[in-house]
């Protein structure tokens, strides 16, 4: 509980100690906004490279039963399939990124309301 010290003189507007608050936790959610970023990025990174991760190895082993004539074609599909890899990872922090921003546009006009 606050002292007297702290609560705001006879006269003086009620509104201002609330604006005061309302700055320190937009403040406070700044600071964790990059930290929700973050976890957006990272988060959407991972759902595409899991998906290719999974959809690799039955591709790979299908390739290899079935089109591989030599260790050069096997060797080709393995750095292609790490090539779309590696794109899925981007492709996917891109849209984590994207997601973040409409969530934080959404929070914002709620935030208005």
């Amino acid at each position: 509980m606050a002292s007297k010290a702290d609560r705001p003189s006879v006269g003086f507007p009620a509104f201002v100690t609330v604006s005061v608050a309302r700055q320190q936790f937009l403040l406070i959610s700044r600071d964790m906004s990059f930290v929700v970023r973050v976890f957006f990025v990272i988060a959407g990174a991972i759902g595409p490279g899991f998906v290719f991760y999974k959809l690799i190895g039955p591709v790979s082993h299908w390739y290899e039963s079935n089109l591989a004539k030599s260790d050069d074609d096997l060797g080709r599909a393995y750095m292609v399939a790490l090539t779309v890899q590696v794109v899925a990872l981007f492709a996917g922090g891109w849209l984590g990124e994207l997601v973040f921003r409409r969530w934080r546009q959404r929070r914002k006009r709620l935030d208005r309301r």
